[in-house]
């Protein structure tokens, strides 16, 4: 039994409000989106003042976090007209990492397992009365996660990873999480997003196999293909040969073979990076996107990062992944394999796709202290013992 003691409400209420308020769109309730956005500053102030400030440490990674939001908020100030994007990031991204910091990690991901499948279901509620998963506002469909239905799959595949996660140490999450798969990947392949479908559905068959022999080399070889297709398609624009290769983009994923609209966004995105390499041209509004490239993102991960700060950024943040990974990997269980096949799998769809920070720094923390699991489990054996 949990969820009984004053800090673990406390914790379910403020990841709720973190994640409700920066992965919901409720443009349809002004009210409400007001709210949500009133409250989290509230919430980052007291958890700032009570945790952070009260029980003050550094450790290695928060070197690279301060790192990277002093280098990213310079390069704004200097180079964008609005700040205040970047303001949000920093508080949304500096309130979960306080979160992940100063509780218990098995209540932060069983927290963020509830949390995560609830905005799901009310998802899949969504899609019964409107089919096509989204409603319209002001002549504009909107979506309930994200502002498009394949920013939806990265949502989607996080609560997957998450309850996947509960199950391994706890296992009344398992009917939930078979239910949230089955939901998630009937959800983004109907509304005909095939990178989110391929995914989730490869996330889904590794879960099957994580306990296995060879799950380990599996996780390895995946991540060289994703990078090895990342580089090959998006930077150096190669033509595909290999027969399977070629039917997977053309019959599954249902795209152009040369990714015709992506490459060009890719394309004009390179030309914006060669103009200013180091520094790129800081956090910007969709504004600035619909500007250059009559589009809300650059649909690349990796082009988008640069287009923030350029290769000095992209470096600071591949030293934070690096210092996640390190500590990950020192506890090498199915637990960890899972989660970063899930971090693979969103690698995978970034390719094409861009999505919310806080999603890609919640899978960095949950990497970096994950490590702890096995440390909370590991007391608890001693004390039954």
């Amino acid at each position: 039994m949990w969820l009984v003691t004053k800090k673990q409400i406390l914790l379910f209420v403020a990841l709720f409000i973190l994640l409700a308020q920066t992965l919901l769109v409720l443009d349809f309730i002004p009210v409400l989106d007001a709210l949500l956005s009133g409250l989290r500053v509230i919430l980052f102030a007291v958890l700032f003042v009570f945790f952070f400030v009260r029980y003050f440490y550094v450790t290695k990674l928060e070197y690279f976090l301060l790192a990277y939001a002093l280098f990213l908020g310079a390069v704004s100030v200097m180079l964008s007209d609005n700040v205040i994007p970047f303001v949000f990031q920093v508080v949304n991204v500096t309130t979960l990492l306080i979160l992940f910091k100063y509780f218990e990690f098995r209540d932060v991901i069983r927290c963020s397992a509830l949390i995560l499948s609830l905005f799901v279901y009310l998802n899949c509620l969504l899609t019964i009365f409107y089919p096509d998963a989204h409603f319209y506002l002001d002549g504009k469909p909107t979506y309930l996660l994200g502002y498009n239905y394949n920013s939806m799959g990265s949502v989607l595949l996080v609560a997957i990873v998450v309850n996947a996660m509960c199950v391994f140490y706890d296992n009344s999450f398992r009917i939930n999480m078979i239910v949230l798969s089955v939901a998630s990947f009937i959800t983004v392949f109907f509304m005909g997003s095939m990178t989110s479908s391929v995914g989730i559905a490869l996330l889904i068959a590794y879960i099957v196999v994580a306990r296995m022999k060879g799950a380990r080399f599996l996780l390895k070889a995946f991540l060289v293909c994703v990078l090895l297709f990342s580089v090959g398609i998006v930077f150096m624009q190669m033509e595909i040969q290999n027969e399977f290769i070629v039917w997977f983009i053309e019959d599954v994923l249902d795209k152009d073979l040369t990714f015709t609209d992506r490459a060009r966004i890719w394309l004009e995105a390179l030309a914006l990076i060669f103009d200013s390499p180091w520094v790129g041209y800081g956090v910007r509004d969709v504004e600035w996107f619909n500007h250059h490239f009559d589009v809300l993102t650059a649909h690349n991960f990796v082009l988008t990062m640069l287009l923030k700060g350029g290769i000095i950024l992209l470096t600071i943040f591949i030293a934070i992944v690096g210092v996640a990974v390190k500590s990950a990997n020192q506890n090498k269980t199915p637990v960890v394999n899972v989660l970063q096949f899930g971090c693979c799998s969103l690698l995978l769809m970034m390719t094409m796709e861009t999505y919310s920070m806080l999603l890609i720094f919640f899978l960095v923390f949950l990497n970096y202290f994950s490590n702890t699991l096995y440390l909370e489990e590991t007391t608890d054996h001693v004390c039954e013992a």
